[in-house]
């Protein structure tokens, strides 16, 4: 993460910048032409972080399978690589929204991507050839409920890094189901350590900034067509140290030219990026 130079303040009314441009940078060619690409802001976990997801299950990084759903899209296509990068049991079935069966390829393995149609089918094959199985959810925020349902259907513990839909009904879905979850907007944990500071800040200190403005922007990669789940986030805890902001006040930059020439992009991570900038303005 790194910080642009801050652009020369006006002479008579300097904003103050409480927090400076946080970026989590994460760029990796696609599969295939997909629009398919999750709302998640990072890859989704390291190679210790899925272990320990797998033995949290119960299991071991040896007899734990892994089903990362799905393939199909960027972040899952990434978090698939992880799965195989570290050893663990990748399950060579995803799902996403196409029409037939179809084949993609994660680090040489064959993963085949059946139909959201054939879900349920699948995921009773899919039990009885693993003992111990786990899901890694990066799909599409319209996917969010009823992909929670099914897990929860099928009884398998999952990593959720997707965004959007009825979070609230997510939350009880799962609670009421008993299944272990795994749910949160961003899987960095340094992104996952400033929001704890926020949000201890603003329980520990609220209306600490009243007066000051918040202003957001986040940009991200044209396939992503939610606002970031981790500015909404972090906007919450702002809110409560005094600064309102509504979610449709976060500003989402999606064209090339603005996220290159005022975000600061680099040009080959246009494909895959999450820049984000929080500034605090003082009345003065």
């Amino acid at each position: 993460m790194a910080a642009p130079p801050m652009a020369a303040p006006p002479a008579r009314a300097a904003p103050m910048r409480a927090m400076k441009t946080v970026k989590v940078r994460h760029a990796r060619p696609s599969p295939t032409p997909s629009t398919s690409n999750s709302a998640a802001t990072s890859v989704a976990s390291s190679r210790r972080g899925i272990a320990a997801a797998a033995i949290g299950t119960g299991g071991n990084s040896n007899n734990t399978a892994i089903l990362v759903n799905s393939c199909w899209g960027k972040m899952g296509l990434a978090t698939a690589e992880s799965v195989v990068d570290a050893g663990l049991n990748l399950v060579p079935v995803t799902f996403a929204t196409v029409d037939a069966k179809q084949v993609v390829s994660v680090r040489g393995k064959q993963v085949e991507v059946y139909p959201l149609a054939d879900m349920d089918r699948v995921a009773g094959e899919i039990k009885q050839a693993h003992s111990e199985l786990m899901a890694v959810d990066f799909t599409l925020p319209d996917a969010v409920n009823p992909n929670a349902e099914f897990y929860v259907r099928h009884g398998l513990p999952f990593v959720m890094g997707t965004t959007g839909g009825d979070r609230a009904k997510l939350f009880k879905t799962v609670e009421d189901a008993g299944l272990y979850a795994v749910i949160a907007a961003n899987m960095g944990k340094q992104i996952v350590a400033l929001q704890a500071m926020l949000d201890y800040a603003g329980a520990t200190f609220p209306g600490a900034f009243s007066g000051y403005k918040l202003d957001v922007r986040e940009s991200h990669q044209k396939t992503k067509v939610d606002t970031s789940g981790t500015a909404k986030d972090i906007v919450k805890s702002f809110n409560r140290l005094g600064m309102p902001l509504e979610e449709d006040g976060i500003v989402k930059v999606r064209e090339e030219d603005e996220q290159v020439n005022e975000m600061g992009v680099p040009l080959e991570h246009i494909n895959g990026h999450a820049f984000h900038t929080y500034t605090l303005t003082s009345k003065d």
